[in-house]
Order: C-alpha cells, then structure tokens, then sequence
C-alpha cells in the first residue's frame, strides 16, 4: 500500500482513539466521580481522617446565647458510627440555674462530600417546653450537617447557623500510675504508655 492511502486508513482508525484523550479532559474524573465537589478519593480519606475521640471546643447559634453558658460536649467516631452528647447551661449568680440543653445519641452516618448526613439509632434531647423534659429521636432521625477539618479542629455545620467546634483528644500517655493513680510497679512501668 502507498502511504498516500495508507494515511486516510490511519486517520479513521486513530479519531476514535484520539477522542479518549482529548485536551482538557480527564480520565481520572472519570475513574473517581466527585460527590459534592470531592472526590470519592478524599471523601473516603475525610471519613479516615474524622476517625477518634473529640472534644467540643465551642458552639454557636443564633438561638444560643454565650453570656452565662457552661458547655461541655463529646463527639466518637468509629467506623461509619458517630456519637454525640452535648450539655449546655446558662446560669445566673442571682437567678440560679436559667436554662440547659442536653442532646444525646447514637447515629450512623455517610459522607456526601462535605456533607455528613446522621441518622439516628437512638437519642434523646431537651424537649422545648419549660420544665426540662427529654424527647427522643425517631429511629433514622436525620439530620445533615456540613463538615470541615482544619488540623485537630472539627467543625459541624448546620443550614441554620448552628456550628460545634471540635477538638481532637489525643491518647494520654501513662505517667506510671495506674487508673487510680498509684504508682505502678517497677515492672509494670515501661509498659505504661500502652
């Protein structure tokens, strides 16, 4: 064959092929579809990444006031589960105890990209009447939260302008005592920091 013919019988082989790989285009979006403008990639090394123990470093809300507030709250991530408890009060010197809000439970949870959606397994909150008294959640309550890590800072957003800021808590080391705080053994102190 002459290449004069040949290059015609070239060309419509290689089109095809050429339009696989095109300028611009990326095969590897193809092979990790984003979800919520992140990849499964990093939506997979977020849900490794918010794995552990957390400690509630700060909430806000426009329906929660900071003067006279006392909080303290704690987030486990295990897995695709998730518990949360979060007490609040306000007090006052004068007035004594004005108001608290408790909210407990138990939820699995997916990632939706920077979304993480709960739904609840079980779990219990302040009702909104006035004399403190619990409600509970649903079975597969949901709620959706938007999520950002910054470090050893996670944060939990809500549509409404709530936000609870976490703290990573990290592994203590042992200071050669035991549970009780009495000095361990000799023996037993170079396995302390188990």
């Amino acid at each position: 064959m002459r290449p004069k013919l040949l290059a015609p019988a070239l060309l419509i082989v290689a089109l095809p092929a050429l339009a696989l790989v095109t300028p611009g285009r990326s095969t590897r979006a193809q092979d990790q579809p984003t979800v919520g403008g992140i990849s499964a990639e990093q939506t997979a090394e977020l849900a490794a990444s918010i794995q552990g123990a957390w400690s509630l470093f700060d909430l806000r809300g426009p329906d929660i006031p900071e003067a006279g507030r006392n909080m303290q709250g704690f987030l486990l991530v295990a897995d695709t589960y998730l518990a949360l408890e979060v007490h609040l009060d306000w007090v006052s010197k004068q007035e004594g105890l004005l108001d608290e809000l408790f909210q407990s439970g138990i939820h699995h949870f997916t990632l939706d990209g920077l979304r993480i959606i709960l739904s609840s397994m079980i779990g219990a909150y302040t009702s909104d009447d006035e004399v403190f008294a619990l409600d509970y959640d649903q079975m597969h309550t949901e709620r959706i939260y938007y999520i950002e890590l910054d470090g050893d800072l996670l944060t939990l957003s809500r549509q409404d302008g709530t936000r609870m800021i976490f703290s990573r808590l990290r592994a203590r080391q042992r200071t050669g005592t035991d549970f009780f705080g009495r000095p361990l053994p000799a023996d037993e102190k170079k396995d302390a920091g188990r």
